[in-house]
């Protein structure tokens, strides 16, 4: 496809999918994006987000998701003890923790929370702020509650 940046530059990109989804697990799935062909063009726009996420620093998913945990470790060539992390290339999933009280509970969800390592949770509140998004903040994240259709809280963390 066509990709073009600010300056109106243009060149063409083009990728590779693949998806792999658990029979057990209806409401999520895997995928993996590899890039074939990427564009000469200045990319930094697209790159920047407004509440200053810089990584998806973990997914969560609900601490009984063992179906879906064996599905990710066996995509990222590990086995799953049933309770640990499966460590990828820029994240890590994991079931939610007695210690996560925003997480469990928080719905039905396979993915119970997506965290967020944003550069400053001043600038992440901003955005959310502007945006009308309802969260909470306890000084050290801000939380943003499932909307309809969402499933999982999203969780923005100040990590450099």
């Amino acid at each position: 496809r066509e990709s073009r940046d600010a300056a109106g530059n243009a060149g063409i990109a083009s990728f590779k999918l693949a998806f792999a989804a658990d029979p057990a697990t209806d409401d999520a799935f895997l995928f993996t994006c590899q890039r074939v062909n990427v564009p000469a063009i200045d990319r930094s726009a697209l790159q920047r987000h407004a509440n200053g996420a810089t990584a998806v620093a973990a997914v969560v998913a609900r601490r009984d998701a063992t179906s879906f945990m064996t599905l990710v470790a066996r995509a990222a060539g590990e086995a799953f003890d049933g309770s640990g992390s499966v460590t990828l290339a820029n994240t890590v999933v994991r079931p939610a923790l007695g210690s996560d009280p925003d997480i469990v509970g928080a719905g039905s969800s396979t993915l119970a929370a997506i965290v967020f390592a944003v550069e400053s949770l001043a600038r992440a509140k901003d955005a959310l702020d502007s945006g009308g998004i309802n969260h909470t903040n306890d000084g050290m994240r801000l939380v943003v509650p499932p909307a309809a259709g969402q499933g999982a809280v999203f969780i923005f963390e100040e990590r450099s």
